[in-house]
């Protein structure tokens, strides 16, 4: 919890200091795929795959686990956010598919996964919209997993 609210303030102050002199928010464009992180623009972006200061998890191969993901948007435009997700690996610079529905926007979901035998990597690639039509680069993390 001390994490997100760090993440908060941080994309509060980056929203301050990247506010445009105007007030007219930006056309909505998709931005192209960008490394975890929070960004700046119409919309400020986090995600975190995997437990916090935790590279890895792991169990024996057939155990299903829950992978837990942290989600941080916060917008100039305001009013609701939603994302879309998919996961395809972090190395696919591809836009997320246009069909992907979108979904109101959630700060922490658990996604439940089987373990494979021996080392394995598990992504989640998102993205954000406002109520303005804006939307987010896409930001994607990963975790590694092991079944042993």
């Amino acid at each position: 919890m001390r994490r997100i609210a760090r993440l908060a303030a941080l994309c509060s102050l980056l929203l301050l200091v990247a506010a445009p002199a105007a007030a007219q928010p930006p056309p909505p464009v998709a931005l192209p795929l960008i490394s975890a992180g929070c960004v700046t623009g119409p919309i400020c972006a986090s995600l975190v795959v995997g437990p916090t200061n935790v590279c890895c998890m792991g169990g024996r191969p057939g155990d299903q686990i829950q992978i837990p993901v942290t989600f941080l948007a916060m917008s100039r435009a305001g009013g609701p956010l939603e994302m879309r997700t998919d996961h395809r690996s972090c190395s696919d610079t591809s836009p997320i598919d246009p069909a992907s529905p979108w979904e109101p926007h959630v700060t922490e979901r658990h996604y439940p996964h089987t373990l494979a035998v021996n080392w394995h990597t598990w992504s989640l690639r998102v993205q954000f919209r406002d109520a303005a039509g804006n939307l987010s680069p896409v930001l994607c993390d990963d975790v590694a997993l092991e079944g042993y």
